[in-house]
């Protein structure tokens, strides 16, 4: 049985991280701008604006954080950061972009 080909792609990954009440929101700009594909993590705690935080005792939805990660092609990033621009604005939410290497399979679309 032959392992196939892998090859190496170069993608820039987008990190959102929001409240969760915002979560599909985020999801329906990404879909509407024809995201492929993209994971959705739930924050358990962490440390922003100088204080930590902890999902922990929290009643509902409204202090829960949760991370969006979708690795995209160069050329939508500036799309999707004008989208989010609106939505996170003026509320607890960051979003990062890195350039990553990704290993796929010779199914994977340049």
């Amino acid at each position: 049985m032959s392992a196939g080909k892998t090859r190496m792609l170069m993608r820039k990954r987008v990190e959102i991280f929001v409240e969760a009440p915002l979560l599909h929101r985020v999801v329906n700009a990404l879909d509407e701008l024809g995201v492929p594909g993209y994971s959705l993590m739930d924050i358990v705690g962490g440390r922003g604006s100088g204080a930590p935080w902890a999902e922990t005792g929290e009643i509902g939805n409204t202090s829960r954080m949760v991370c969006v990660v979708s690795l995209v092609e160069p050329g939508q990033v500036d799309r999707i950061l004008t989208n989010l621009a609106g939505i996170i604005a003026g509320r607890i939410g960051v979003a990062s972009i890195s350039d990553v290497a990704v290993m796929a399979g010779e199914s994977a679309t340049e």
